[in-house]
C-alpha cells in the first residue's frame, strides 16, 4: 500500500477526507476510503511494473503523495465534489507516474534490467509440421 488513511488525513485534513468519503448508503466510510486507496495502488502498480519489480522494497515519499492525490480525486469524483484543484493534482500525479515509468523521474530504486524482464519463448522446429500434402484427405 502506497498510502494510508492517515496519509490522506495529513495531506487533506480529516474533515475533508471524512466529508468526501461519506456516502448515504454506506454506514462506515472506512470501506470507501479503502477502495479509493486500493484504486490508487492499482494505478501506481500498473505504471511502475514496466520499470520496477513489485512490490517495491521501500515506498518513496513522492509515491505516497501521488497515491493520496489519486485517492482523494477518486473520493471527490464519487461524491461529486471534484474541484479544479483536486483534478489538477490528479492529472499531475498521472503525469508524474508516466515520467517515472519512462525513466524521466528517478525514485532512487533499482530498475528492472532487460535480462530480468519476461522474455518471449522462441523455438525452431526445423520445418513445417503440417503441410497441404500431409493434411490432404482429412
Amino acid at each position: 500500500m502506497y498510502a494510508t488513511r492517515d496519509d490522506l488525513n495529513a495531506a487533506f485534513g480529516p474533515d475533508q477526507v471524512e466529508r468526501l468519503a461519506a456516502r448515504p448508503d454506506v454506514e462506515d466510510d472506512a470501506m470507501t476510503v479503502a477502495r479509493a486507496l486500493s484504486h490508487a495502488d492499482g494505478v501506481i502498480d500498473a505504471r511502475l511494473s514496466v520499470r520496477f519489480t513489485l512490490p517495491l522494497p521501500t515506498i518513496p515519499e513522492v509515491l505516497r503523495d501521488i497515491a493520496c492525490d489519486i485517492a482523494i480525486a477518486r473520493l471527490a469524483s464519487d461524491a461529486t465534489g471534484l474541484t479544479d484543484d483536486l483534478k489538477r493534482r490528479e492529472d499531475q500525479a498521472h503525469a508524474s507516474l508516466k515520467a517515472i515509468s519512462k525513466g524521466e523521474m528517478n525514485l532512487g530504486l533499482p530498475a528492472v534490467t532487460e535480462g530480468e524482464r519476461p522474455q518471449p519463448i522462441v523455438s525452431s522446429t526445423g520445418g513445417k509440421i503440417f503441410t497441404r500434402d500431409q493434411l490432404r484427405g482429412f
